[in-house]
């Protein structure tokens, strides 16, 4: 179940927020400091909407495509990398 099902409440006392989980019977959880609070509720999110997660690292796909042997091959991966790092936003 995600945590956004779960209802919390905000409370700031001398300029420092923090927050609550909402509990059976209203009785309110342990504090979470808004930081924490923040990542829990992007991971909630995270975890909801991404279906897919792929972990790339271009240094080993260049290096990889350097000692490949098929120019063929070296190009498709070449095309590859070039794609990959631009969706990286590097050039």
């Amino acid at each position: 179940m995600s945590k956004l099902n779960e209802g919390f409440v905000r409370v700031t006392i001398n300029n420092e927020t923090y927050f609550r989980e909402i509990g059976v019977d209203d009785v309110l959880g342990e504090r979470r400091a808004e930081d924490e609070f923040n990542n829990m509720i992007l991971d909630a999110v995270y975890s909801d909407i991404i279906e897919e997660e792929y972990m790339v690292n271009l240094q080993i796909v260049n290096t990889i495509i350097q000692k490949m042997p098929n120019v063929f091959d070296d190009q498709i991966l070449q095309n590859f990398y070039n794609y990959a790092a631009r969706m990286d936003g590097e050039e």
